[in-house]
């Protein structure tokens, strides 16, 4: 949480929650405040710490985890009030990368970690996941594969020794794969401004 106010911010009372039909679910302990131009981090595990000292890491956790797929997600007053939400809700989360507000005040995904600190520019979507025209299997005779993304504009990029594509390893695909001995395929979608897509593979 940032508070971009030129005064130091006291959340004593109010709330954070996952459901609309609670809007006092957790509440922030008394006396917590958030500097001028200062940050608060709070760990949504369902730890329920609402004394910092009793945290290695001295900061807070509420009683309720955040779902992967996405979900609702509000600050409330003291009253249950809403003050901000991300409603329907925040989308589909990937492991290792965040969402939240960007210094443009844009919402999106968050590559790098920065706790505490100010977010960097977020990627306001994803690129849809690779498909492949055949999948793994055992196979006598050689085959083509083709590969497609939902995503217009998309490139799709390419390996066939095991490791990981990315925009400056593998190949750009640009038509079906002969695959004649066995060869593992991996391949991932990439556009400018999206987060790339996973790494999806066939054998």
């Amino acid at each position: 949480m940032y508070n971009r106010t030129a005064a130091p911010l006291d959340l004593s009372g109010y709330h954070l929650t996952e459901r609309q039909s609670d809007p006092l679910l957790w509440a922030f302990p008394e006396n917590t405040i958030i500097p001028a131009g200062g940050y608060l981090v709070v760990y949504a595990d369902r730890l329920n710490i609402t004394n910092p000292a009793l945290d290695e890491t001295g900061r807070l956790h509420t009683n309720f985890k955040l779902d992967v797929s996405g979900e609702y997600l509000a600050l409330t007053s003291p009253s249950g009030v809403v003050v901000d939400k991300y409603d329907p809700g925040y989308p589909t989360q990937r492991a290792d990368v965040s969402y939240g507000i960007a210094g443009d005040g844009k919402a999106g995904y968050l590559l790098a970690a920065t706790p505490a600190e100010a977010n960097p520019a977020a990627y306001p979507g994803v690129v849809a996941d690779t498909s492949f025209s055949v999948d793994r299997g055992f196979f006598s005779e050689s085959f083509q594969v083709t590969i497609t993304t939902l995503t217009p504009g998309a490139t799709i990029r390419y390996t066939l020794d095991g490791s990981t594509p990315d925009t400056t390893k593998g190949s750009t695909y640009s038509g079906p794969i002969t695959v004649s001995t066995t060869t593992v395929l991996k391949a991932a979608a990439f556009k400018a401004d999206l987060l790339p897509s996973h790494v999806d593979a066939q054998t």
